[in-house]
């Protein structure tokens, strides 16, 4: 089973992680949130780790806080969703319009402008990558609209890997 160290947070660098498999959305909801905690603030990737305040099995898996220097105000707070893994041609499962970020392990690779959906007749388009250093760490959705309708909302969703956002922020050593 392939596992991995977190070689420069110091608290971490002695710890075993094990990686998630299909059905484990929940330890990748875990291992975000904890991470969340110790990502350093000069990190240039902390504005992707938004800290959990909440967790749950049913509904909307997160309630997160989108800028730490903020209060807890509402607009202050955003959905976080985990999924094992994100692909375009699976039927999102949440309405896009009330999601902020999707934390899966991996992702089926996208381009700009291919489609996703949700269960609600939602609709968006991959509008732009996220990326580090040139490596992908995930999308955005955007142009988000009913699929009925001809107008988006400007809403937008970010989908991250959480594997590659691990490897791209702290100094991974895999087993």
């Amino acid at each position: 089973m392939p596992r991995f160290y977190i070689k420069n947070i110091e608290v971490l660098s002695e710890k075993n992680f094990v990686e998630p498999i299909a059905g484990e959305e929940h330890f990748i909801g875990a291992l975000y949130t904890l991470l969340s905690h110790v990502i350093p603030s000069d990190n240039p990737l902390y504005y992707l780790w938004k800290r959990p305040l909440t967790f749950s099995g049913r509904g909307i898996d997160s309630i997160g806080v989108d800028k730490e220097e903020k209060d807890l105000e509402p607009s202050n707070l955003i959905s976080l969703e985990y999924r094992y893994s994100f692909d375009k041609e699976e039927e999102f499962n949440h309405l896009l319009m009330i999601n902020h970020t999707i934390i899966c392990w991996d992702f089926k690779e996208m381009e700009i402008n291919d489609q996703v959906s949700d269960h609600a007749n939602y609709m968006g388009q991959i509008t732009d990558l996220l990326q580090h250093e040139g490596e992908r760490l995930g999308f955005i959705i955007g142009k988000i609209k009913k699929q009925t309708e001809n107008r988006h909302s400007g809403h937008k969703v970010n989908i991250l890997s959480l594997k590659k956002l691990i490897q791209a922020s702290f100094g991974i050593k895999w087993i």
